[in-house]
This record gives C-alpha cells, structure tokens and sequence, in this order.
C-alpha cells in the first residue's frame, strides 16, 4: 500500500504543479471537466481542484485514495486530456513535460484509460520524446507508460518499433549506460516484451540488442540490483537467442557474446533460486548452449549442476523437464566420464519418473528420459540405481502400449540390462520376458527383430531364464519368424536365438529341428525354384530357367538344372508362376533371410544334416543358384578381371556349357540365354543369392555325403569361374568358400585340378585384397602347399608356442600355420594359449591388427571359460585381462568401473602386451609407445595369451620365435617363445578347455629330431649357369627349430600330373635334387618312409619313379632360413635360392604345367608368393608370369 500511496501523491502533486504553472485557463480549473460524450454528473465534480490537494495532504489513507481517483477521473476527460498531451509535446518547457508524462505514466495504470490513450497517440508522442534530449525522470516515465501499454498487445509493439523505440531502449540498456537502474529495469522490460514478436526479432539482432542487454547482467556492474533483475536479464537474453533458431551460425555467434559477461556460473546460480520462473528461464538458456555445442565443457566443470538440473526435472513447468533431459542428453553425449558424474548424482532415478509422465506434462519427455536412460545405462554402474527407482517395471507397463519408436528404445535398455550379470535374479524375477514375446508378436517389423534379438540376449543370461523361454511357446515363436518373415534381419536373429537355446538345453535339439531347420530346408527349395522362374521368364509358364540348356519335359513338369553340373529340381509350372504374381522384392529378400538363417544353423555341430534325399534335393537348388550370376544379361557387366578367363572357358566344357558373359558370343548349339528371356534388372539380388548360396554350401562340404555330390556336380568349377567374375561380392565369397574347402581332408587335388583356381587365387591375392582375402587365400596356400601329414605335425613342431584349434572356441578361425586368427561368426570368439606363465619374470607377446574393431587382448587363466554367444571373451571375468583399443578400455570381470585405457588403435598397429610377474602387472605398448599399467596386484597362478575377436576382426599373432619375433620388446622382457623350450616350470600346457566340449590340449612326447642339421658350414659347389628367366618363384621361411626329428625337410613344385621336383634338406649341409613322376602327393607311404629313408642314409639305390638330379653339399639350414625355388617355362628350368642366393644347379626338363609350392616336414613356415619383397630380386610373383 505504501508504494500505491507514493505514487499517489506524485501524480497529485504534478496535478496541482501543472495546474499553477499555467498562465491561461485550464480545464483542470474549479470548474469541472468532462469525458467525450455525455456522462451523468458526479457529486465528487463541484470540489475544486485545491480542495482536492488539501484532502489529499491529510493523514487518512482512505481520504488520500479517494481524492487521487478523483484527480485521474477529471484527467482523463476529453478536455483534459487534449491539454496534458498538449504539454506532453512542449518539450521547450521540460519542467511542464515531465509533469504531463508522468500524469500520464499515472492514467496507464487503469486498463481501461490504455486503449484511450493509445487512440490519443501516446505511443508516437512518447517515441518522441524519447528520441529528443530530456531529463532522465521524463525517459523513465515514458518507457514505464509504454510498457503498460504495449504489454500483450502485439500490433502496439510493432507500432512503438516502427516509431524508433530501439534506439532510445539501446542507449539505456548500454554497458557504458550512466541510467539508473530504474530506467535500465523498465527498459529491459519494455525489450523483453518486444522480443516476444516473431517480426521484431531479426530487428533487435540486427540493432545488437544481444550486446547491450547484458548490462543488466549482476556480474557486470558493481552495483547491486533489484530483486527480479537476474529473472529478466535472462529472460530477455534467452528470449533473443531462441528466435534465432532460423540461423544456427548466428545463434552460436549470440551465445558467444553471452559468454563475455560469464554468464554460464550466473546461470548455474539462477537454476537453484526460488524463483521458478527465473530457474525455467536459465535451464531455457542453458539448453540453447549446450544443444547448440557452446560452452558445453564450462558447463560440465561447473560444480553443482547436475543435482541443480536434477531437481528440476520434478518441475511443475511442463516444458522443463523436456529441457533438462535434453539438456542432459547433450551434456552427456560421447562423454562416457561425464555419463558416470550424472549417475553418481543421482540423475537416474530422477528420470525414471519422467518416463510416465501425466496430464499435463510434455508428450515428448517420456522420448527425452527413455534418450537419456539409454545413455546412461550403457554403464553397469547405473543399473542398481535404475531397479532401485522401479524402472524395470515403469519399461515393462510402457512396452505394451507406447510408439514403436519408444519400444525401440526399451528393447535397448533391455540389452543393457541383460548384458550384466549382476542382473540376472532382477530380471529372471520380472515380467521382461512377457514384454519382450509381445514385441516378437508386433506387426511391425522393426519390434519383431528387437524381440527376437532380446530373446537371444535373455537365452544366455541364465539355465532359468532358457527354461522359461522354452515353456513359453518362444520356440514355435522363433521358428515362425525364420521360416515366414520377409526381413533378412528378423530371419536371421531368430536362427541364431534357436541356436543359442539349443547350446544351452541340448534337450531343445529334437524340437528346433522339426520346426525349424526340416522346414527351412523344404522352403529353400521351393523359394529358391520360384525365384528361378523369375530370373528366367518363358513365353509359356510351362518353361523354366533351366531350359536354356535343357529344354521343357514332355509331362509338362518344368526342370530346373545346369546340363553340366547334373543339377536338377523339379516343380510343376503352376507351383511356379505363383512367384511371378507376388511381390519380388520381399520374396527375394526372404529366400536371402532363409539361406542364411540354414548357414547359421547348418553351421553348428548341433544339428544333423537333412536326409540324404532331401539334401540333394537342396544341394541341387544351390547349384542352380550359383550359376545365376554367371548368366547372360545384356545390362550387366561382369567381364572378367583377368584375361585369363577366356582360357578358362575354353578349357573347361563346363563353364562352356554354361556360355558365361565374359565369353560374348552364341552358338547355334547352345544359344545365349539372353536370347531366350533371361529376365533383366535382378543382378544384385542374383549376386546376393549365389553369396548366400557359397557360404550355405562351405558349411556343408563339412558333411562327406554333401562334399562327395558337390565333387562330382563340379562345385569348384563353377566357384572358380564366380571367383574371375568382376562381382566383389560373389567373387570374394567364391575366393573364401574355395580357401576353406581347402582345409578340408581330400579336396586339395579336387580343387588344384580345377583350371586357374591356383592361379585364379594367387592374382587376387597380389591385388589390393581386403584382410578377409588375405587371410582366407593365406590359409589356402599353407593348406594345399604343404604335405606333411596331420599326425606328424605337432611331433615336428616340439614345444612352440602358438594358438590351437585345442583352446579355441568353435567358430575362432586359425590359419593353418597358426600365424592368424580370424572371426567371421556372429558370436564373440576366443582363443588362448596352450603355454602359460607363472612364478616371477617378465613376458611379452605381440598382435599385428588387420582390423580395426573390437579385439580383446590379454592374458587368462586356467579357471577362464568363454560364452561366445553371450559376448563374453578375454577380460570379460575376474580370470582374465584385456585392452580394447577400438573402445579405449581395459577390461577384468562383468562390470568393469573407471576402466578407460589406452588410446585408439587402427589396422596394422601393433600392440605388445607385456606381463610383469615380479610387481604383479599387466600393460600394453601401442606400436611401441608405453599405454601405461593397466592392471595391478594380479594373482600369482599361470597366465595365458589369450584374445577375443568381435566378427569381421583379424589379427597376426607373434610369440618371438625365429619366424615371428617380437618388434617392440622392451628391456628387461623376454618372448613367450623365447622360453618356450627352456624351463618347463614357467610353462604349463594344462590349460583346463576354454568352451563346453573342447578337447583337452595335445600331449607334446619329446620325439627325436634335426640337432644333427645345425653342423659346421662347408663351401657350396660352383657352378657355370646360362642366364636364368624366371617365370614364377616363391620363398619359404623355414621355422626348423624346436623338437628334433628325423623327417628331412623337402621343398619344392608340384605339377598338375603329379610330377614333384624338389630339394632334400639333409643331414650336414647336404642337398638332394631330385624329381618324383607320377606319383600322388597324398601317398604317405611312399614319402614317408621310401623316399625319406633314401634322403636320410644317402642312398643312391634307385626307387621307382624317383630320380635323383643332383646332390651338393653347402651351408646348414637354420632356423629361419629362407628356401627359393624358381620356375622358367621359356626354358624348361627350375632354380632354388637360399637366404636370395643361388643355391645347387638348374634343372632343365620341366614342362609347361600348371606348378604350385611343395612343401613336405617342415614344421613351421612362412610361405611368400609375391605379396612381400622377395630376397632373391630375380624373383617373379606367381601369378604375374605365364602359367598355363
């Protein structure tokens, strides 16, 4: 009351003031006054003005109200009025003008004086003065009336602009501005209320509005300020950057020029004040910095702002808690540590109200805290919060009616929370799995693949959690969606969830089986005839694809077969053309789904294989479909890469047969297809099918009734003619079926009989080949070029350090030679050593990255067991360490906390990883450069090298012997291998199985060996040679150290007719040139006992089909050494090297055929076809010389 009294006598005061400064008559005089119109006349009207002043001067307050109404009634008349703005406009007396202004600042007050005096045109007048040189009580009366009257009035704003209040309002809100803080307060006022205007927002930028507003700003003047202050200035400052929206560049410049005035601590100040008004406007700002990326790390270094932000998010605003997620979210955006600060705040169990929402909260909040929820719960750290708040329940009632967006985001959460063991009994005691077969239920596809991914996550949480799944009907669930499903994915993710169950209850086999894989079977074939029929449309519909080499049956039936490779499905014609009705694209994408949901579950040891009938049956649909992309499209491209396919065609009746486009011509015999109705446009998906094919059909020539029908159809043929096709998808995938056929028993010759199929590989090899290709081609090589056999192996190699199929889980890849490993499963892989270490000493071994994704290096014990299906691997338990370069973490047991190591790594880098038994440590150098200790106070039991591999990721493995010694081995550290050999206390071989059914590792009999190769050097014979020009050489690094043995190394080259010539490496330094003529490689006997026998004792006696050309004596081989062998088909010649020197005589007699690497008792090697330098430099890669 006291401030409305005040007042009161002001406007009372320049009444009577104005009154008797007037020289002429004023309607303000004793005679009263009246409004515009008729108006019935008061009693209050007779009392004259001066009596008015007399009652206002008394002491009742009740008087004192009375007589100021009476005042501003008689202004407010026509007469009155006319003469107040009259006085208003006098600017030469400014005495009289401030007094009018602020008799009108008085009538503003009364809502219904505003509209009146705005018709009067106090706006424009005021403008006026404002604009012209006054006393600052005249401005401040001015801006202080025209806030009043242009408050919720949008037109009137825009009037006041138009009439130049900017200008005016710019100078008082200046940061050089001498105005009271009165004048700055209602300007500021007056500003907010025009940056509420759309169409006068780009005005006050353009007028640096943005710049002076922050005068008002606490932390820039020395003064203090009037309570509501810090409200307005960031209400005003907020208000101004929020309609910059348009601009982002111009925002990020505006909140820049925010920051000079440190307004990020008096922001942070603002969110904890009483005010709710004024904490809603700072959280508004704040979330313009921090979604705009300005400032965003001072507002994460500023201390109590995440428990100021979480408080907020019980606002009763409706749009704050939306802000403070989102402010949150960005705030925590790929900043794992500051993620860990909200969830040591608090701020999880904050949210998990947020998710309901309620009546008149934002719709979009629950959107914002599922966002938030799932960033935060990436961190196990976060979960006890979450089940503390009843979070898990909150998602599970949401589940069932929410967006398939939101549902979405649950699934997520689920995995999550699955994904920690920690969980189990929280989740096992839930309803999540109820939650979780709805969405497999859903109609909408993108909720069945997360359902039946989240199945998969909860089959390898716990036995419990697979029983409960199993006696939910989840079985029949699955298996509707592998066979029906029109999504890749969905089919996919639902085989390898059946697989999963099936790993974990064996009982679960039977079922899987009927449902199903037998089924599975059944629609591959029909899909993949139907979608034949597409591919190769007739004029009648009683004609198929395979006509064009066939031709139609009299019954009317349709065949679909290669005339080559026998091939034969039949289906009648109707069954046929109903494909060609239907949609193709998600008929193809289910026959795709379908392949590889059979690979996967073809791929497991678990399941038989289809009856013998019913297998053929689906081995003659694979056929057909491995042909596809070798068919006649007049659209497609697919020449060849290498000119060496036109000889292969002509080579080969079958790939004539099947008149491949790299040929380009017709015959009157066997017409192109093209001409026959080879149907256009579908060249993706047939190279999308024939890859699935190849990769269906290498899991299956695991089976020997698969791999004998697949032989005699001539499966090699056709995958080396896909392997020449300039298709990278199906000629990579014909490269890598190829290569791992190669390891299996008797399908070396199979394959190496095959036209180009050596060669064929050897050329993608010297190309620019993907670590996939180089792995695959790699392990061809050390399979079909070396001939010692199985049994013998591990007795040559003695004790050496290396990774085994023995301590590897299923799906792990290893190179024959065991120099890389590889996965190319779905499921995590693991691999450990066979030798550990333990007492005291300091270890090391290395890895050589070829990719750049998710590997686990480090050591494990014996107690150490892999879930590959579970993800997880090496450090994943408290038995085992590990360094993940591609996530920058290290990794010891379920729920490693603060576990940030390390820096990023990328392909080719190599990472040692060093063990120091003495101080109880665990680090890692990064191509040579110390990470630092990444685990302390380790257990003294043994420890093996151990890694885990993610899919599609690669690596070499070196333990420091000869053939892979160490790059980056630091002082006072010793190789794994280095010791291998020495003391047998450091090593244990007893590593218990890393998987369910691995075998327990090999026993290492000491057999007796090759010391007797290591004798004196004696001088290599000379010889006269005529220049040699080679054709084709490879090397052979030689790992010869380790047991002893009396198996005499042979190396050499083998022709396609069986004829060897190689080199014997015997006993002190002598060296045996001899040629083997048609004798199969594959004959143990005979090189196993006759011909080494011969090498052994010198004996010249003659063996049938032997013949010895040459015999020298030189230099021992060594551990490490490198052997040569060079071919010339100019000259019918052959020429070995030794470490890149000429070693024994050319021999002449050798024939134009087609040669690969021999290599027989050696135990380890390194074998280099041209792909690394070579030591001799005469050398040529096989593969870029003629070989025919």
């Amino acid at each position: 009351m006291a401030a409305v009294f005040s007042a009161g006598v002001l406007g009372t005061l320049m009444l009577s003031s104005l009154h008797s400064h007037l020289k002429q008559g004023s309607p303000l005089a004793d005679t009263p006054g009246y409004r515009k119109g008729k108006r019935r006349k008061a009693a209050s009207d007779v009392i004259s003005l001066k009596a008015l002043e007399e009652v206002f001067r008394s002491s009742d307050p009740q008087l004192q109200e009375s007589a100021l109404q009476i005042l501003l009634d008689r202004a407010m008349t026509e007469q009155s009025l006319s003469y107040i703005i009259r006085c208003c406009k006098n600017g030469k007396i400014p005495v009289t003008q401030r007094r009018a202004v602020a008799v009108i600042q008085q009538l503003t007050k009364q809502e219904q004086n505003r509209a009146i005096l705005v018709r009067r045109g106090i706006l424009k007048i005021f403008c006026h003065i404002l604009l012209q040189p006054a006393d600052e009580t005249t401005y401040r009366y001015c801006i202080i009336s025209m806030f009043r009257l242009v408050q919720n009035k949008d037109q009137r704003k825009v009037q006041i602009v138009r009439y130049g209040i900017l200008g005016p309002l710019k100078k008082f809100l200046s940061v050089s501005s001498t105005h009271s803080n009165d004048l700055m307060y209602w300007s500021l006022l007056l500003t907010h209320q025009l940056s509420l205007i759309d169409e006068l927002q780009t005005d006050l930028i353009g007028t640096g509005f943005l710049l002076h507003a922050k005068a008002v700003s606490p932390l820039s003047r020395p003064a203090p300020i009037k309570n509501g202050e810090h409200r307005l200035a960031v209400s005003v400052k907020l208000t101004l950057i929020g309609v910059l929206t348009q601009s982002v560049a111009e925002v990020v410049k505006q909140l820049q020029t925010l920051l000079q005035v440190s307004i990020v601590p008096l922001l942070v100040t603002c969110l904890r004040n009483e005010d709710v008004e004024l904490a809603s406007w700072a959280v508004f700002l704040i979330h313009e910095f921090v979604t705009k990326d300005v400032a965003k790390e001072q507002f994460q270094s500023m201390k109590g702002l995440l428990p100021a932000l979480a408080a907020l998010l019980n606002s009763d605003e409706a749009c704050v808690p939306r802000l403070v997620l989102r402010s949150l979210k960005y705030l925590g955006m790929r900043n794992d540590q500051y993620q860990i600060e909200m969830i040591r705040a608090g701020v999880v169990s904050k949210i998990v109200p947020c998710l309901i929402g309620g009546e008149h909260s934002d719709p979009d909040s629950p959107l914002w805290a599922l966002a938030l929820l799932h960033d935060l719960l990436a961190h196990a750290e976060a979960h006890a919060q979450f089940f503390e708040a009843k979070g898990l329940d909150t998602l599970i009632r949401m589940s069932y009616d929410t967006s398939v967006h939101l549902s979405l985001y649950i699934a997520d959460i689920i995995v999550y929370l699955a994904s920690s063991l920690q969980n189990r009994e929280m989740l096992e005691n839930s309803e999540v799995l109820d939650a979780v077969l709805h969405f497999c239920k859903s109609d909408e596809a993108e909720l069945q693949y997360a359902g039946a991914a989240l199945l998969l996550n909860l089959a390898t949480l716990s036995d419990k959690m697979t029983d409960r799944i199993a006696e939910n009907g989840s079985i029949e669930l699955l298996a509707d969606l592998t066979l029906h499903s029109d999504r890749e994915n969905i089919q996919t993710v639902a085989s390898k969830t059946l697989t999963t169950l099936t790993r974990r209850d064996p009982l679960l086999r039977d079922l899987i089986i009927a449902t199903a894989i037998r089924p599975l079977v059944a629609f591959v074939i029909e899909e993949a005839a139907r979608t034949v029929h597409i591919l190769f449309p007739r004029s009648s519909k009683r004609q198929s694809a395979s006509n064009t080499f066939r031709g139609a049956r009299e019954d009317g039936s349709v065949t679909i077969q290669s005339s080559e490779l026998g091939t034969s499905c039949e289906l009648e014609a109707d069954r046929l053309s109903i494909g060609v009705e239907s949609g193709y694209p998600e008929m193809f994408e289910r026959l795709s789904g379908q392949l590889v949901s059979l690979t996967i579950f073809m791929e497991s040891e678990l399941f038989d294989m289809p009856p013998r009938k019913k297998l053929e049956r689906l081995l003659t649909t694979l056929l057909d479909l491995l042909i596809l992309p070798l068919m006649y499209a007049e659209e497609e491209d697919t020449r060849s890469v290498d000119s060496d396919v036109q000889s292969l065609t002509q080579t080969s009746s079958q790939i004539d047969a099947l008149n491949c486009a790299k040929l380009g011509y017709d015959t009157e015999q066997n017409p192109s297809p093209a001409a026959q109705g080879f149907a256009p446009g579908f060249g993706n998906f047939k190279d999308e099918v024939a890859m699935h094919a190849l990769k269906l059909v290498a899991k299956l020539l695991k089976n020997d009734d698969a791999c004998e029908y697949l032989v005699r159809e001539n499966v090699f043929t056709v995958m080396v003619a896909l392997m020449q096709q300039n298709r990278p998808n199906v000629s990579e995938q014909a490269i890598v079926t190829v290569s791992a056929a190669s390891l299996l028993p008797g399908l070396r010759n199979v394959i190496l009989d095959v036209p180009f199929a050596f060669t064929g590989l050897t050329r993608a090899f010297l190309r620019n080949a993907s670590p996939m290709l180089r792995f695959h081609i790699q392990s061809f090589y050390e399979a079909v070029c070396n001939y010692t056999e199985l049994e013998l192996g591990s007795n040559l190699e003695g004790r050496n350090v290396k990774f085994t199929k023995s301590q590897a889980t299923p799906y792990m890849l290893l190179s024959p030679q065991c120099w890389e490993i590889r996965n190319e499963s779905w499921t995590f892989e693991s691999v450990r050593s066979e030798f550990g270490v333990i007492g005291s000493g300091r270890y090391a071994y290395e890895v050589e990255l070829h990719t750049d994704g998710i590997v686990q290096i480090g050591w494990a014990s014996s107690l150490c067991t892999f879930d590959p299906e579970a993800g997880t691997g090496v450090g994943d338990n408290q038995y085992s360490y590990a360094y993940d370069g591609h996530r920058k973490k290290k990794w010891h047991g379920p729920c490693s906390q603060s576990n940030e190591y390390g820096d990023d790594w990328y392909e080719w880098d190599v990472i040692t990883t060093l063990i120091d038994l003495d101080n109880k440590e665990i680090s890692y150098l990064r191509n040579g450069v110390s990470l630092g200790v990444a685990f302390v106070d380790i257990p003294d039991v043994t420890w093996y090298p151990a890694i885990s591999l993610a899919s599609a990721q690669g690596c070499r493995v070196r333990f420091g012997h000869q053939l892979d010694p160490l790059q980056y081995l630091p002082q006072g550290y010793a190789s794994i291998a280095s010791i291998a050999g020495n003391d047998g206390d450091v090593l244990s071989p007893d590593a218990s199985s890393v998987y369910y059914d691995a075998s327990e590792s090999p026993s290492n009999e000491d057999p007796s060996g090759m010391s007797n190769l290591f004798l004196p050097l004696t001088e290599p014979t000379s010889y006269d040679r005529p220049e040699f020009l080679p054709s084709a050489y490879f090397e052979l690094q030689m790992g010869i150290g380790g047991r002893e043995t009396f198996m005499i190394p042979q190396i050499g080259i083998a022709d396609r007719d069986k004829n060897i010539f190689f080199v014997g490496l015997c006993p002190g330094g002598r060296y045996v040139l001899m040629v083997v003529r048609n004798r199969d490689p594959d004959d143990r006997s005979f090189f196993r006992k006759d011909i080494n026998e011969m090498l052994m004792h010198e004996s010249t006696a003659t063996i049938q089909d032997t013949e010895i050309l040459a015999t020298w004596r030189g230099p021992p081989v060594q551990d490490g050494d490198v052997i040569g062998c060079a071919i010339s088909f100019a000259q019918g010649a052959l020429l070995f090297t030794l470490n890149g020197k000429e070693l024994g005589p050319i021999v002449h007699g050798v024939s134009e055929k087609l040669y690969v690497p021999y290599i027989r008792y050696v135990p380890r090697f390194i074998l280099n076809l041209g792909k690394a330098s070579f030591l001799w430099p005469f050398g040529v890669p096989f593969g870029v010389g003629r070989l025919v």
